[in-house]
């Protein structure tokens, strides 16, 4: 948002989500009792370079939605040392071990939402279109991942407004899945599900996306209006580094 003139008051409205007293502590923890009911997967298959083999490391996925938050938890086994360099926001993890959650939050077959991170908690977002073949790096919006190294390996706790994500609401609000692990120190893939071998783009493809019924999705937002004054400048708000807040620059 720009504004431009010798005095002029403007208002910046961002969405203050409610968070509820049952959900969990967002620190990358996978033992809260919160998840003792969450839907589960786990039987992965590795996308290359053997696709439909069976994945050499477990790698298990546990969903729940909150009140106004999709909660996705990651257990990744790992055996070998763990990569993870890439600490910026935005940045290829293309050397690193990480995770992907791939959301068809329209469950169209056609469009999609990345979440990304490796084991340092470093996030990467971007859309999805024409069936994952065409990628917008430059899109941002607003989520949290925390992780953390456990005995096994490591464990990631993603926290995804579903304000952030794109659906119609309904009563039963249906949205496709897919669950990607690159294993660095193998160059390999896992993902779940992974239902035909002979189509393209096997790893990404929407039409075999796993659709999740997600309920009766009622997203709680308020509205906050946050008055400041500018005087013969030029204001610029944007999304900080993080991209959790807005920042402010003249």
């Amino acid at each position: 948002m720009r504004c431009l003139s010798r005095l002029l008051i403007c208002y910046m409205v961002f969405h203050m989500m409610i968070y509820s007293q049952d959900e969990p502590t967002l620190d990358g923890d996978l033992t809260d009792e919160f998840w003792l009911s969450a839907s589960t997967f786990s039987d992965f298959l590795e996308y290359s370079p053997r696709i439909g083999s069976q994945a050499a490391e477990k790698t298990i996925v546990l969903l729940k939605p909150g009140n106004n938050f999709l909660y996705i938890g990651f257990k990744v086994y790992s055996a070998k040392p763990i990569i993870a360099n890439v600490m910026e926001r935005d940045q290829p993890l293309t050397d690193d071990d990480f995770i992907e959650i791939v959301i068809d939050s329209y469950n169209n077959h056609t469009d999609a939402l990345s979440f990304q991170t490796n084991m340092l908690g470093t996030r990467v977002d971007y859309e999805l279109s024409e069936n994952v073949t065409v990628k917008n790096k430059s899109w941002n919006t607003i989520w949290d991942v925390e992780t953390r190294r456990t005995d096994y390996g490591w464990s990631a706790e993603f926290r995804i407004p579903f304000a952030s994500l794109r659906f119609q609401s309904s009563e039963n609000v249906t949205m496709g899945f897919k669950f990607i692990r690159q294993l660095a120190a193998d160059n390999s893939f896992v993902v779940y599900p992974l239902t035909d071998q002979n189509v393209d783009n096997a790893l990404y493809n929407l039409n075999f996306a796993e659709p999740i019924s997600l309920g009766n999705i009622d997203v709680k937002q308020r509205l906050l209006l946050s008055p400041y004054i500018v005087g013969n400048l030029q204001n610029r708000h944007d999304l900080n580094q993080p991209a959790d807040a807005y920042t402010s620059s003249t």
